[in-house]
């Protein structure tokens, strides 16, 4: 193979690897979330807390628990947070590892199930299942919001000093 082949060969290998990595679209959702409503005899109503997760919206996913982060959950949970993303008709789902991706709930587990329709472009929290160790109960409800997470004052604080830290040396640099 002459030198010149190599190169095109090399290039052509490229522009396929760059094409395919494109096409990835990353989206990160930060929500804090709330449903109540449940029939009576649910142990917690409402039940809230907060998520952010991470995900190639142009891709199906299954039952991942990496890119997830589920906080402030006012109810137990048996196993680690997960999440589903079904590309065609653009749905998430969020829950706990155990029970999968569609809340198939384990007897005497802590799990939950949220439905997230739309959530690359206005989502919507549709659907909220949970079941507890001490009911084989679910509980459902559709009586259910998303909202946009709001910073902690913390984060707020960190990014003020940060910005303080920089304007005092930028201050000093200039005046020597």
């Amino acid at each position: 193979m002459t030198i010149r082949v190599r190169h095109f060969v090399l290039l052509l290998l490229t522009l396929a690897i760059s094409s395919a990595t494109v096409k990835a679209n990353t989206i990160t959702l930060n929500y804090d979330f709330s449903a109540s409503g449940f029939p009576s005899g649910a142990p917690v109503d409402p039940v809230t807390g907060s998520f952010s997760v991470t995900f190639d919206d142009t891709a199906n996913i299954t039952d991942e628990t990496s890119g997830i982060v589920v906080s402030n959950l006012n109810i137990q949970l048996d196993s680690a947070p997960s999440f589903t993303y079904v590309k065609a008709p653009n749905v998430l789902y969020i829950g706990g590892l155990e029970g999968g991706a569609f809340g198939l709930f384990l007897p005497g587990s802590n799990d939950f199930l949220m439905v997230i329709g739309s959530p690359t472009s206005s989502p919507n929290l549709s659907l909220f299942f949970y079941q507890t160790s001490a009911s084989d109960t679910t509980f459902r409800t559709s009586e259910a919001d998303l909202t946009p997470a709001v910073p902690e004052p913390a984060t707020l604080s960190l990014l003020g000093l940060g910005l303080a830290g920089a304007g005092v040396r930028r201050w000093r640099q200039r005046k020597a």
